[in-house]
C-alpha cells in the first residue's frame, strides 16, 4: 500500500472512532455491544499504524542507501581527482590518502556471514531448526503483513484464518493438505523465499 492510502484509511478509522464516542457522551448507558465495536475499531486502527509505520521506516531505509550511494560515488569521483592532481605535482600517494578519508560506510558493506563467528551461525542454525508449539505466535505483526502481502492476496483475514487451520491440524501430512490448496489458489511460487520460510515454520510446527 501506499503511505498516502495508509495515511488516509488512518485518518477514515480516527474520525470514525470519534464520532463513535461522541454518541455515547452524554448518554447515562453505554451497551457493552458499542464497548465491543469500539475495541474492534480500535484494534483495526491500531494494525494499521503498525503497517504504517513498517512502511515509513521500509521507505526512510531505502532513502538512506540511495543517500549512501550517492556520498560513495562523491568520494570516488573526488579521490581520483586529487589522485590526478597530486600525480600532475608529483606530490606522494601517501599524502593524498591521508588527507581524503574513506567513509566509515563502506565496512558496513560485509556479509552477514562475514560478520558472524562460525560458532554463532551454528546457534542461529540449531535456533531454525527447533520446533515450534504455534504457528500463529512465530509470526511477529509485520511478519504478519509481509506474509499476508506477498502470499494471500494482501488479505490479513484469510492469512490468519490459515493459520489457524494449519495450528488445529493434527499431523504435517494434514496441514501439507491447505498448504496445496493455497498454493494452487495463489499460484506460490516455492522458490521465493518468503513462501519458502511460511513452509520452514510450517515443518518446526510439526516436528
Amino acid at each position: 500500500m501506499e503511505v498516502k492510502q495508509l495515511r488516509k484509511e488512518f485518518n477514515q478509522l480516527l474520525e470514525n472512532i470519534n464520532k463513535h464516542s461522541e454518541q455515547f457522551t452524554n448518554s447515562e448507558h453505554l451497551p457493552a455491544l458499542e464497548v465491543s465495536v469500539m475495541m474492534s475499531k480500535l484494534h483495526k486502527l491500531l494494525e494499521v499504524a503498525t503497517v504504517l509505520k513498517f512502511v515509513l521506516i521500509k521507505n526512510e531505509s531505502v532513502h538512506k542507501v540511495l543517500l549512501h550511494k550517492e556520498y560513495t560515488s562523491h568520494v570516488q569521483e573526488t579521490t581520483s581527482s586529487v589522485e590526478k592532481e597530486a600525480s600532475t605535482e608529483k606530490i606522494e600517494i601517501k599524502v593524498i590518502s591521508e588527507q581524503v578519508a574513506k567513509p566509515e560506510v563502506e565496512t558496513k558493506n560485509l556479509s552477514v556471514e562475514e560478520k558472524i563467528e562460525p560458532s554463532k551461525i551454528a546457534v542461529a542454525d540449531k535456533f531454525a531448526s527447533t520446533a515450534i508449539h504455534s504457528l500463529k505466535d512465530a509470526f511477529s505483526l509485520n511478519d504478519r503483513y509481509l506474509f499476508a502481502n506477498e502470499m494471500f492476496g494482501k488479505d490479513m483475514q484469510l492469512f490468519s484464518d490459515t493459520v489457524k487451520k494449519i495450528d488445529l491440524c493434527g499431523s504435517h501430512a494434514e496441514a501439507q493438505q491447505i498448504l496445496s490448496e493455497c498454493l494452487s489458489k495463489f499460484n506460490w511460487d516455492k522458490e521465493n523465499e518468503r513462501v519458502a520460510s511460511f513452509y520452514h515454520l510450517v515443518e518446526r510446527r510439526f516436528m
